[in-house]
C-alpha cells in the first residue's frame, strides 16, 4: 500500500525540517502542462488570479463530498473530493467550503466530519484533498498537541504551509506557531508565513527586519509586509547598524521590484526613505551589493513616468566615487556579474578596468 502524504512528510524530516531535496510529484499532473514549485499554483492564483464563484455544479459537487464526510464515508470523501479539486482549487474556494458547513451544521454530523477531515490529512494520497482536510480542522477550534504536531509537520512542505498557517491563526499561541514555522520554510512557505506573522515582539520585527524576505522564490513578494511589520523606516531614521543597513538595503532593492507585486509604489514617503538611505551609505561598510541597489536606485529614480532627480544625483554620486569601482572591480575579478559592473563598463575582458563611467552612468 502506498504511504500517504503525510507519511510521506513525516519521514522525510530530518532535525525538525524537512530535506531539501523532498518533492511530492503532482498527483494530477493533467492539470496543467506547466510545472510548479511545491505551494507555487496556490501563489499564483492568491497574488495574480481573481477568485470567481462556484457554478451550480461545481457547488454540488463540493455540497455532496462535505455530506459524505460527514456521514463517515472517509474514502467515498477522498473519492469525490479528490474529483471536485481536480478542477478547482482548494486554495480558490475555501470560503465556499466553509460557508457550507456553518450554514449546514445542523444537518452534518460534527464527530464524524471531523474524523474525516483528520482521515484527509494523515492518510490521503492526494494533494488537494490533504488541504480539504486541513481546511476543515480549521473550523473546529484549538486541537489538543496531538494534532497540533501533526499540522505543524505537514506545513513543513511549502504545497501546505499557508494551511497549518490558517490553523494556526486560532490558536492560543498562534503567532508563535507561525513564527516557528516560517523559519522552517524557505519557498513559498515562508512568503505565506511572513505575509500573516503579526511582530508582537522585538524577535519576531528583527526577523523580518533581516530574513523574513528571503526565499527562494522572489523577494519581491515579501517585501512591502516585511518592511512594514519590522518598522524599516523608523530604524533607518533612528541610524541603522550595520546588520539593520544591510537588511534595509535588501528590502529597498526588493521593494523596487514591482513585477509580481506592488512595493516601493505603496510606501507614503518613497522619496523620503531612498534620500535618507543614500545619505547614510557612505558610512558604512559598502559591498558590490550595495553598490547594486543603489544603482536599482538610481534606475528606478531616472524611470521616465515618476522621475526623482534629487534621488537619481545622489545615487549618482555614490556610483561615481573610487570606493564603488574598486568594489565592482574585485567582484568582477571573482566572477560575480553585476548590473552596476555593466553600468560602469567594468568586465574582465578589460582586467576590471572602468570605462566611460560617466557616459554609462549619466
Amino acid at each position: 500500500m502506498n504511504k500517504s502524504i503525510y507519511e510521506k512528510i513525516c519521514k522525510n524530516i530530518e532535525n525538525g525540517v524537512l530535506r531539501d531535496d523532498f518533492y511530492l510529484p503532482n498527483d494530477d499532473a493533467d492539470r496543467s502542462p506547466v510545472y510548479f514549485a511545491p505551494g507555487a499554483f496556490d501563489g499564483v492564483c492568491m497574488y495574480h488570479m481573481g477568485f470567481s464563484p462556484l457554478d451550480a455544479e461545481a457547488y454540488r459537487r463540493m455540497a455532496q463530498a462535505i455530506r459524505t464526510a460527514a456521514a463517515g464515508d472517509v474514502p467515498e470523501a477522498d473519492k469525490k473530493f479528490h474529483a471536485w479539486t481536480k478542477d478547482h482549487q482548494t486554495v480558490s474556494y475555501i470560503d465556499d467550503l466553509q460557508h457550507y458547513v456553518v450554514e449546514h451544521a445542523a444537518k452534518l454530523d460534527a464527530g464524524r466530519l471531523h474524523h474525516a477531515a483528520l482521515s484527509l490529512l494523515l492518510k490521503s494520497s492526494y494533494i488537494e484533498c490533504v488541504k480539504v482536510g486541513l481546511a476543515l480542522l480549521e473550523m473546529f477550534g484549538e486541537p489538543d498537541d496531538k494534532l497540533k504536531e501533526m499540522i505543524r509537520r505537514i506545513g513543513l512542505y511549502d504545497e501546505f504551509t499557508i494551511f497549518s498557517v490558517w490553523n494556526m491563526r486560532g490558536w492560543e499561541n498562534g503567532n508563535e506557531e507561525i513564527f516557528a514555522l516560517a523559519r522552517k520554510t524557505h519557498g513559498w512557505g515562508r512568503i505565506h508565513a511572513a505575509e500573516c506573522l503579526e511582530p508582537e515582539t522585538e524577535e519576531i520585527r528583527y526577523w523580518l527586519l533581516t530574513e523574513g524576505v528571503k526565499n527562494n522564490v522572489m523577494y519581491a513578494y515579501s517585501a512591502l509586509p516585511c518592511w512594514q511589520k519590522s518598522d524599516a523606516e523608523r530604524i533607518l531614521f533612528r541610524k541603522p547598524t550595520q546588520e539593520e543597513y544591510e537588511a534595509i538595503a535588501i528590502l529597498i532593492e526588493s521593494l523596487l521590484d514591482e513585477g509580481p507585486v506592488s512595493g516601493i509604489s505603496e510606501l507614503d514617503h518613497a522619496e523620503k526613505i531612498l534620500l535618507r538611505f543614500l545619505a547614510l551609505s557612505p558610512e558604512y561598510n559598502l559591498t558590490a551589493d550595495d553598490y547594486n541597489v543603489i544603482f536599482s536606485i538610481k534606475e528606478w529614480a531616472d524611470d521616465e513616468e515618476h522621475p526623482y532627480p534629487s534621488v537619481a544625483e545622489a545615487a549618482y554620486e555614490i556610483l561615481h566615487s573610487a570606493a564603488c569601482t574598486a568594489a565592482v572591480e574585485n567582484a568582477v575579478k571573482e566572477g560575480r556579474e553585476l548590473s552596476v559592473a555593466e553600468a560602469l563598463g567594468i568586465s574582465l575582458k578589460n582586467g576590471g578596468n572602468k570605462r566611460c563611467m560617466k557616459e554609462k552612468l549619466s
